[in-house]
């Protein structure tokens, strides 16, 4: 671990796991004297044995259970070797089932969106942590070009994508409708369009519900279109944003940024900004320049 980042674990788990089961709850002020949150994981090998368990509570001022459970997450990628390949087991429906809603409604704590919320602690003119090079927006997020390219959420993003359309070409349809359908300017992720992107919001594009509203009812296209979106969300939860988050705590940490300073609800006057005093460029590293080793 990179002696510049902090680590949310002091634990570290051995290379042979395999699977990470996690749960978090919340513990209202009817069972405790002020309201907090509770998280446990269980790391697991191949032959199902189990390697370690971790259990603790984090006071809150704002708790709920899904952030206990995306805690558990984060404090369990935390403790895995680097270059880890595992499975994570979840039991929280609500947790993918919001994070769609988050997507949809723009409401995901990008950096832009907390430097809206919060702007002294999280100076306007910082750029992307992880590319350094760009707002860090909603958008942003799936088409950032940080790091090693097999790392890359813009490729992770475009495979999915494609996995997306390719659900469609299993139905039996006249030889013109691949052709297309294939076309249709949702799927055009190098670029990316406006329509590819809000397909990732779970935004169903006119120019592709018209296409395929030629072929089947308005039913049958959202019943097509329903599970694998569910599938792409939770790709794009596990694969990217998972990882963004552990970037972005680390980032945080890196400029000052405490808990403490993100629970607080009156920000400071201008002239006690905490940020004043010190150089945009010095104080916003890009995570692109920092080692993989790191995390």
């Amino acid at each position: 671990m990179n002696d510049q980042l902090s680590k949310i674990s002091d634990i570290q788990l051995p290379p042979s796991v395999s699977t990470l089961y996690i749960d978090g709850s919340f513990l209202p002020l009817s069972s405790h004297l002020i309201p907090s949150m509770a998280y446990a994981w269980t790391a697991i090998d191949s032959d199902r044995f189990i390697l370690e368990s971790h259990y603790n509570t984090i006071p809150s001022l704002f708790p709920s259970a899904l952030r206990s459970e995306i805690f558990a997450l984060i404090h369990g990628l935390d403790s895995l070797p680097q270059n880890s390949k595992i499975t994570v087991v979840t039991d929280c429906t609500q947790l993918i089932s919001l994070w769609s809603t988050y997507i949809l409604l723009d409401m995901l704590p990008t950096l832009t969106t907390l430097q809206k919320r919060k702007p002294h602690i999280y100076d306007t003119s910082w750029l992307c942590p992880q590319c350094n090079s760009s707002p860090e927006t909603l958008d942003h997020l799936w088409t950032c070009p940080y790091i090693l390219p097999e790392f890359s959420p813009s490729n992770t993003f475009k495979t999915l994508l494609l996995d997306l359309r390719t659900v469609y070409l299993y139905i039996s349809l006249p030889d013109s409708f691949v052709a297309e359908f294939t076309a249709i300017d949702c799927w055009d992720c190098d670029s990316p369009s406006p329509s590819c992107l809000r397909l990732a919001r779970g935004l169903i594009p006119i120019s592709l519900t018209g296409f395929l509203g030629t072929y089947f009812s308005s039913s049958i296209i959202w019943s097509i279109l329903d599970a694998p979106l569910h599938d792409f969300h939770f790709d794009l939860y596990v694969q990217i944003w998972l990882c963004h988050s552990v970037f972005f705590h680390h980032w945080e940490s890196a400029q000052g940024i405490t808990n403490k300073m993100k629970s607080s609800t009156i920000g400071p006057s201008p002239t006690s900004h905490p940020f004043s005093q010190i150089s945009p460029k010095l104080s916003t590293p890009s995570l692109a320049t920092a080692s993989l080793d790191s995390w």
